[in-house]
């Protein structure tokens, strides 16, 4: 669940973009899948391969 501070922060910014305006719901929906997609996308790189690409 996002904080409402975050559900508002990201309406700003969906007007901002894209020029409509957005429920609560909607923003709670798509700022939960980003949330998520960072979270699948999103790894440290271990140390080991960054020595590889060193070498």
């Amino acid at each position: 669940m996002l904080p409402k501070k975050a559900i508002d922060e990201y309406k700003t910014i969906y007007k901002k973009v894209y020029g409509e305006v957005i429920s609560d719901a909607e923003a709670l929906e798509q700022g939960t899948r980003l949330l998520n997609l960072f979270k699948a996308v999103y790894r440290p790189i271990p140390k080991q391969d960054v020595k590889k690409k060193e070498a």
